[in-house]
């Protein structure tokens, strides 16, 4: 009745929501693990990205997308989330 837009966000709220849920759990029952570095700097390159892409919303996914792709990738090996260890990781599961 709402629509797909309804749907996306109403996918985004449930997987918060399930994530929230997850990290109490492992945090309250499994390791004391602290996500928040981990988070911030993937949350960052989001950010620049829809800043990237929002004055391109309106062209052809041909273009938008792998221009999205590019500026995410790019964020994250210059915030330092993806390390030279990633990398040749990566690299070694190609080959196999």
């Amino acid at each position: 009745i709402y629509g797909i837009k309804a749907a996306a966000i109403m996918t985004v709220v449930s997987e918060f929501i399930q994530g929230t849920f997850y990290f109490y759990f492992v945090h309250k029952n499994i390791t004391n693990f602290n996500f928040l570095p981990l988070f911030l700097k993937p949350l960052l390159a989001s950010l620049t990205m829809g800043l990237f892409l929002w004055p391109i919303k309106n062209q052809a996914l041909l273009i938008s997308l792998p221009v999205g792709a590019l500026v995410y990738f790019l964020m994250l090996v210059f915030t330092g989330f993806l390390t030279k260890t990633d990398y040749y990781t990566f690299k070694s599961m190609l080959r196999a």
